[in-house]
């Protein structure tokens, strides 16, 4: 059920993707805004099942073997403890009414799909950096959120300003990237 936090925006972003013009603006925005609602749900549930054990429980799961060398094994976890639900809750809340206030400002926009899309994928973006287990997925969410950042502020990629603030954020998304990688490789 843990994994439906991450994995039930996953799939609506690939179904918005996929259909979402068959779909229409609105019932993509509702797909987006109920896997938003069932992640907030599952990880209030995920929470009070914490709080019972008096906060000993951490969810640890094994999703996927990315490396598996010899001498080199880097698995694909998702880490879910106290403070990670609590995060997941919070993006999750705070991505649910940006979705209900974007139905009312670009419900109308021809393009409101693409947006809708965008703001699933920046969804799953902050919780696979939130929920990251070690320092590779740190850096892949990092990536992904930088993408997600890239995508969203050039939704409107024909105004000249929207190009401008979305090459800036890329460019401060490489110093962070700097500082990560200085980080990975230090420890």
């Amino acid at each position: 059920m843990y994994t439906l936090i991450i994995f039930g925006p996953i799939f609506i972003f690939f179904l918005s993707i996929l259909f979402g013009r068959l779909m229409g603006g609105f019932y993509t925005s509702v797909a987006v805004s109920i896997s938003t609602l069932f992640s907030i749900f599952f990880s209030f549930d995920a929470i009070v099942f914490i709080i019972s054990s008096n906060f000993k429980l951490v969810y640890y799961f094994d999703i996927a073997t990315l490396i598996n060398v010899n001498f080199l094994e880097i698995n694909w976890h998702s880490y879910f403890d106290y403070l990670t639900l609590t995060m997941f809750v919070l993006i999750c809340s705070i991505s649910f009414f940006i979705q209900i206030f974007s139905i009312g400002y670009i419900g109308e926009d021809a393009s409101f799909v693409r947006f809708i899309s965008y703001l699933c994928f920046f969804i799953i973006a902050m919780l696979l950096l939130v929920g990251s287990a070690n320092f590779l997925q740190i850096f892949f969410g990092w990536e992904l959120v930088g993408l997600a950042s890239f995508l969203l502020i050039n939704f409107w990629f024909s105004r000249p300003d929207a190009n401008i603030s979305a090459y800036k954020a890329v460019a401060v998304n490489r110093v962070g990237d700097c500082f990560i990688l200085l980080g990975i490789f230090i420890f």
